[in-house]
């Protein structure tokens, strides 16, 4: 019997143009950075509502949230899968000292003063000392998507 192998190819072919299409469609998503954001699944944040989660990060453990920020540390000191980053509702509010935690291939990328949007869970609190010997606690994200 002679199988036809015609139909296989064509699917094979039409599953990357649709592939190609969707990758073009989504990098071209504009700079409002909505495409971060699954249905449901991560609050896109008032000023308010991003203070009341510095506030007390403890109480919204396991919650997720869109955050912008600019990377103020990421070096030997912090490792290769965690930054200190000013974070906010929006871009141009983005000064809360926050650290950010994600997978190491994934920020392989990133650099100190990289500016960034983010879909993170909430972890709660970290603190540390300060090179002036002081100590300070600041919130800490877990990064499950992020975007330059």
């Amino acid at each position: 019997m002679v199988q036809n192998k015609m139909p296989t190819k064509t699917k094979v072919f039409g599953i990357a143009i649709l592939i190609l299409v969707g990758m073009i469609l989504w990098s071209c998503g504009g700079s409002d950075d909505s495409r971060l954001t699954p249905a449901g699944s991560y609050a896109k944040l008032t000023t308010r509502e991003f203070q009341q989660i510095v506030k007390d990060p403890d109480a919204h453990r396991g919650e997720g949230i869109l955050v912008f920020g600019k990377i103020t540390q990421f070096d030997s000191a912090t490792g290769s899968d965690t930054f200190r980053a000013n974070t906010g509702a929006t871009s141009a509010e983005a000064n809360q000292n926050t650290f950010l935690i994600g997978d190491k291939a994934t920020l392989a990328n990133m650099v100190e003063g990289d500016s960034f949007a983010a879909n993170v869970t909430i972890v709660g609190t970290r603190s540390y000392k300060t090179q002036i010997g002081g100590s300070m606690t600041v919130p800490v994200f877990q990064i499950d998507v992020i975007s330059k």
